[in-house]
């Protein structure tokens, strides 16, 4: 009897150390699949800044021409 309720300790054991494993792993794999989210989200974040930027940079150059244009000349 004594061997029975050892085995069942023991089996209990075991059982919370997979339970606390797999917990463990669902919480790193929820990290690692958030990371490659962000790491995602940041190159495309750049992209469509860079994509503003230049658009940006682009209607700034207009400006200036436009604003030359309409100085009155001496």
């Amino acid at each position: 009897m004594a061997s029975a309720a050892h085995g069942s300790e023991m089996s209990g054991v075991l059982k919370a150390d997979w339970e606390a494993r797999d917990f463990i792993h669902t919480i790193s794999r929820g990290i690692v699949d958030l990371t490659e989210f962000l790491q995602r989200f940041e190159g495309h974040a750049r992209d469509k800044m860079a994509s503003l930027d230049t658009r940006l940079e682009r209607i700034e150059r207009s400006m200036a021409t436009f604003e030359a244009r309409a100085q009155p000349t001496k």
